[in-house]
């Protein structure tokens, strides 16, 4: 999971040392509907300090074609990590 190296963010200024010192855990939890079965579904998630990831961001995953105006997700991409831009 990339961390965001803003001021704005929690983790600003902590290294993956830091992190891993003071066990900081992440929890993400999402929810959305299915309409398939007609009822909400959860998710939920945690990372640990062994999971941040320092100094990347995920790849893109949605292209738009504009001769078209239509937008497509390439989920093959969903976990895939870049070098961060500084």
């Amino acid at each position: 999971m990339p961390l965001s190296e803003d001021e704005l963010s929690p983790f600003f200024g902590l290294s993956k040392n830091d992190l891993l010192e003071q066990n900081i855990e992440l929890s993400i939890s999402v929810m959305g509907y299915d309409e398939t079965f007609s009822q909400v579904v959860h998710a939920r998630c945690f990372y640990g300090p062994e999971d941040f990831e320092f100094e990347y961001a995920f790849q893109d995953m949605i292209t738009r074609d504009h001769s078209k105006n239509t937008y497509a997700i390439d989920y093959t991409k969903f976990n895939l990590l870049k070098p961060a831009q500084k």
